[in-house]
């Protein structure tokens, strides 16, 4: 395996979600907000995206934290080929549009990467659209 090879499935992944969370935002900009729905954000997703699940969750609150706007809780995977082929999972959770602060939260995972381990929902509860990844392992 090449050794910058890890670096660019999770380069693919962030720029998957950069995109996507473009794409988000621009909708909500020009009034036509993006549905919180699995077919309408494979739609935009980029190629070797797949989404598997958009839910959209009411606000309430995280236990034992602080309680979080209304979110798109999107789960999905990049496949990529070289080396692989391999997924890299990811959930993203998308807030409100009237509650975003037009930010973006990555949670890494250190040394428990193969599973994610914050839920993306925590950084929706400070405003930000957030995202996790296993980096494919």
């Amino acid at each position: 395996m090449k050794p910058y090879a890890g670096r660019l499935r999770v380069m693919t992944l962030g720029v998957t979600l950069a995109v996507g969370l473009s794409l988000w935002r621009a909708a909500q900009v020009n009034a036509t907000p993006l549905a919180c729905n699995t077919t309408v954000l494979q739609g935009v997703a980029l190629a070797d995206t797949t989404i598997v699940a958009a839910v959209a969750a009411p606000a309430g609150p995280i236990p034992g934290s602080l309680p979080h706007p209304a979110f798109c809780d999107v789960t999905g995977f990049v496949t990529t080929t070289n080396p692989g082929p391999n997924q890299v999972n990811f959930e993203l959770a998308l807030p409100d549009p009237t509650a975003w602060i037009t930010k973006f939260l990555f949670f890494g995972n250190g040394g428990f990467a193969g599973s994610i381990q914050i839920p993306p929902v925590f950084g929706t509860a400070f405003g930000f659209a957030a995202a996790a990844t296993d980096t494919g392992h």
